[in-house]
């Protein structure tokens, strides 16, 4: 599980009060030196897959779009993804490697209404969402998708309607709350 940057384009109440997002200075570059670091690592390794996120969401971080384009010619490597989902149909040709090397794609969303999703989802659109988790249902794509949800006292009755929003956008196979 690589954890290494918690920038983020959302300020969802169960995780943190406002936006944090690293885009200059030391801390940025050592987080930067510890992706190359990582990725030595993981070069003199064999089979070994990487967990990215949790932390904060990989594809609005500039220190995991880093390590994701340095990592892209490592065979060895596999990846699994846990992300807001908000940027997933932006970054999927523009880091098609990781996407090719993918087995799961984790995308935490914690509300099936548009005024649950944006109330627990600060900064994020329902509307932006959707798109994007139809954009994954009609992709080819060689890996799952699992819809998650961190249930709290806002969202625990629109359990059912996730169930729904999976079986609408064809993710139904992949739904798990956690």
């Amino acid at each position: 599980r690589l954890a290494i940057d918690d920038s983020c384009n959302l300020s969802c109440p169960s995780c943190r009060k406002n936006v944090i997002f690293h885009k200059k200075g030391k801390m940025l570059q050592m987080r930067m030196q510890l992706a190359d670091r990582i990725n030595l690592y993981l070069a003199s390794h064999s089979n070994i897959t990487v967990h990215i996120g949790s932390d904060g969401d990989p594809f609005a971080s500039l220190v995991y779009r880093y390590f994701i384009q340095q990592s892209k010619d490592l065979d060895n490597v596999r990846f699994t993804v846990q992300t807001n989902g908000l940027l997933v149909k932006k970054m999927y040709r523009r880091f098609q490697s990781l996407f090719d090397k993918l087995d799961i794609l984790n995308i935490s969303i914690d509300g099936a209404t548009k005024p649950t999703y944006e109330k627990l989802r600060r900064g994020g659109q329902f509307e932006n969402i959707i798109s994007n988790l139809d954009f994954l249902s009609n992709i080819d794509r060689k890996f799952q998708v699992q819809l998650h949800m961190v249930v709290q006292q806002d969202n625990w009755q629109e359990m059912p309607k996730m169930l729904e929003l999976g079986k609408n956008t064809m993710l139904i196979g992949y739904i798990s709350t956690r």
